[in-house]
């Protein structure tokens, strides 16, 4: 499917793209920790390289399965912001998981039992704002899949996502957390794990899910929109974006952009052609 910048009129009436959805896996969460009352309490803790002025903070927290299982997927929240400025977030984002071991109640370093770094190029937002105020920063929800990891039944293992905005200079990750659980923190890639809350709110739990399938595959690479926005023009794509100026030879967009992709209206684009292709 391709489109013609200089026919834009007609596509904002209705864009001849179709955007098929992909299967979703039939998933089962292995453990959740997902509940909070955030008109009660609702927190988060910085796990970033970028953290703590740059010298970094990585959080943990413990769980145990009932019975053997696999991990294939993860789910996180988060906040993306800086406490003194409000500025949208700049993807792409790093994170990285661990599954680690336990050494008498902490994480055990030298025990990583799984480890995974996905990248994101698209930021998901919840809808929800810190704290249940309207004013609160946007809460968003990370869900990656990971190299599948073996658990053992009632073995204790730490779960730990380490983002890393460094390409963001105005922006750091802050894990949301609820209230009463054992999480657990370090400052530094070779500090030592300790318990960061009891002297404030006790114990913090970190917010997760831990799921036995993978998740949905993505749908086939297409353009689903074009339109005017704010004067410049906007295509949403997913897969690889190209352009063409007679429809017989293609280029990937050069560096490749986010979607939606954005410029301002010029001659030279009048006659431009898009289409997406496989990553």
């Amino acid at each position: 499917m391709t489109h013609d910048l200089s026919q834009l009129k007609c596509l904002l009436v209705g864009v001849a793209a179709v955007l098929t959805a992909g299967e979703s896996a039939s998933a089962s969460p292995i453990f959740t920790q997902a509940t909070t009352n955030a008109a009660v309490f609702d927190g988060a803790s910085g796990s970033d390289r970028d953290s703590i002025f740059g010298n970094g903070q990585q959080m943990a927290d413990d769980f145990t399965v009932g019975s053997s299982a696999t991990i294939q997927s993860v789910t996180w929240w988060g906040i993306l912001s800086d406490v003194f400025l409000e500025i949208s977030p700049q993807a792409p984002w790093t994170s990285e998981i661990f599954i680690y071991g336990d050494n008498g109640g902490l994480p055990d370093t030298s025990n990583v039992i799984g480890y995974s770094q996905v990248v994101f190029n698209t930021l998901t937002d919840t809808g929800e704002n810190f704290g249940d105020n309207t004013s609160g920063d946007d809460i968003y929800v990370f869900t990656a899949d990971v190299t599948p990891i073996n658990l053992s039944a009632g073995t204790t293992y730490w779960f730990s996502v380490l983002a890393d905005t460094s390409n963001d200079p105005n922006n750091t990750f802050g894990w949301r957390l609820a209230e009463n659980g054992n999480a657990v923190r370090r400052t530094g890639e070779n500090g030592i794990f300790t318990d960061p809350f009891s002297a404030e709110i006790g114990t913090g739990a970190m917010l997760f899910i831990l799921d036995d399938a993978a998740i949905s595959e993505p749908g086939p690479p297409s353009i689903s929109r074009i339109e005017f926005v704010d004067g410049q023009i906007e295509v949403e794509f997913s897969g690889i974006l190209q352009e063409s100026g007679n429809l017989l030879g293609w280029t990937d967009l050069t560096p490749q952009p986010m979607s939606p992709y954005r410029f301002a209206p010029s001659q030279d684009k009048d006659k431009m052609f898009f289409r997406a292709r496989t990553e």
